[in-house]
């Protein structure tokens, strides 16, 4: 929902200048009140949550009817940068350091979690949600800071998330958030400790082929400890990872803190930041080069540096944001956290209206998995036969935003290619089945899902009336992407 950009602020006394993050909404979501609400939210939450182990929030405006946060800047990597480098290098990452890492994340979260109102002294009730190594960034110089509260849950949230729907990286989702049960920070917990039995194994814990395998990894629970994969790690790391891990929340430590206190007491005499500080700069330092080139270089170097087009001059004395990448005009530096008129995107963007999508699919783990991440954003309905297909075509084929379909549905009458034909009006009546009789023409995109090596090649399905291929294992993302698409299209044209 927003891209983000490494930037200067210019224009302080004496030519101050300061290294900074603009995180900025998506221009083509301007006018979608759940994504700017989901972005103010953020901002919100962010700048109540100050703290050495959190990415603060410095600043909100708006720039030509279009919502931007400066965000503070971290220069390094994340974790799951930190941990491919690690493997893909021959470096091995002391049990210390990932101790120490995971000790300073859970610190940032125990401080969000425990966040209250300052006006009413209400606890604000946080739940990260999505807890991940790509969310825990480590600075060059030691620093370890929790990112992104974006799809966080708070007292201070403008926008609910809807009953069962979820949010997060499915591989690092507590039971109860795969479920869309109620969270808490223990949901948080669990993610953490996932978190910390890939740092000390250097290894990912739930690696299915695809997201209905993670689920049902989840679902039968952590029983290998990390020590299976790294017999280095000792069993005091071992117990606090399965605590986290498990399965009840009532058997996980209570809180982030507790996590912090236990790692806290076992590096006791084995390390800290200073030990942390000069691993980074020794052994460590090769994790953030040569494909991770420091601030100076990104700033300075004109070879890196992405062309301003179309920018708009600022007077030399006017402070201001100079963004380094794909940006097309420099935005004005914001004046408030809360402008006093507010953002005027909040006030001016109409309610979205959820699409209706048809997921035709006979694979009940597909399906599942589907439930989970297309009711995000989505209204779905489930066919599992083309017989239940042609039904909801007949009564409800107007109101549908897109189909997606499995074009191998086994037991079925017709085939993928046939199906698409049917809705497309251009199979032959004497083909018919009695239950594809009367099935109204419609124009609404098909999406087909195929098997690699499968015999319905693309050409045939392409030239039934179909609009895009995805390959199994089935990529949800990838199928979302192709609806956000579809959407945006359809948004253009009108």
């Amino acid at each position: 929902m927003a891209e983000v950009f490494v930037a200067r602020a210019t224009g302080g006394v004496a030519g101050f200048t300061r290294s900074v993050v603009v995180k900025r909404l998506l221009p083509q979501l301007k006018s979608d009140a759940d994504a700017v609400g989901m972005f103010l939210d953020e901002a919100r939450l962010g700048a109540r949550l100050q703290h050495p182990h959190i990415v603060g929030v410095v600043d909100l405006g708006e720039a030509d009817d279009e919502a931007f946060m400066v965000l503070e800047y971290v220069d390094g990597v994340d974790v799951g940068i930190l941990l491919n480098r690690a493997r893909q290098r021959g470096v091995a990452l002391p049990l210390e350091h990932a101790a120490y890492i995971t000790m300073c994340a859970a610190l940032g979260l125990d401080h969000a979690h425990r966040a209250v109102d300052p006006e009413t002294k209400q606890p604000l009730g946080v739940v990260h949600r999505d807890v991940s190594p790509s969310n825990i960034l480590v600075g060059r110089t030691g620093d370890v800071k929790v990112a992104d509260f974006g799809v966080a849950r708070s007292a201070m949230q403008s926008v609910r998330t809807g009953t069962g729907a979820i949010k997060g990286k499915i591989a690092y989702m507590a039971p109860e958030q795969l479920t869309g049960d109620v969270l808490d920070a223990r949901s948080d917990v669990y993610a953490l400790g996932i978190v910390l039995w890939e740092l000390l194994a250097q290894s990912r814990l739930y690696d299915g082929k695809n997201e209905a395998q993670i689920i049902q990894a989840v679902q039968r629970g952590v029983t290998a400890p990390p020590s299976t994969k790294n017999a280095a790690v000792p069993k005091v790391l071992d117990q606090l990872v399965l605590r986290c891990l498990a399965f009840d929340p009532a058997n996980r430590p209570q809180s982030a803190g507790e996590v912090a206190q236990a790692l806290d007491a076992w590096l006791h005499g084995q390390g800290g930041r200073l030990a942390f500080e000069r691993w980074l700069q020794g052994d460590g330092a090769a994790l953030f080069e040569p494909d991770a080139p420091g601030l100076s270089s990104l700033l300075m170097a004109g070879q890196r540096r992405t062309p301003v087009s179309a920018a708009r001059p600022l007077a030399p004395s006017t402070p201001g944001i100079d963004a380094t990448g794909p940006v097309l005009k420099k935005v004005k530096a914001p004046s408030s956290v809360t402008p006093p008129q507010g953002l005027k995107l909040a006030s001016k963007a109409p309610e979205r209206k959820r699409e209706l999508v048809l997921y035709v699919e006979d694979e009940p783990e597909n399906r599942d998995v589907a439930e989970l991440r297309l009711r995000r954003s989505y209204d779905l309905l489930l066919a599992a036969t083309d017989e239940e297909a042609c039904r909801i075509i007949k009564e409800r084929g107007a109101e549908l935003s897109a189909i997606l379909m499995d074009i191998q549905l086994k037991g079925s009458v017709l085939d993928g290619i046939a199906l698409v034909k049917l809705f497309r009006g251009t199979l032959p009546t004497t083909e018919l089945p009695a239950f594809a009789r009367d099935v109204p023409v419609i124009a609404t995109p098909i999406l087909f899902v195929t098997a690699y090596g499968a015999r319905y090649s693309e050409p045939e399905l392409l030239a039934a009336g179909a609009q895009r291929r995805v390959t199994k294992p089935v990529n949800f993302s990838d199928l979302t992407l192709a609806l956000v698409d579809l959407h945006l299209r359809r948004a253009n044209r009108a």
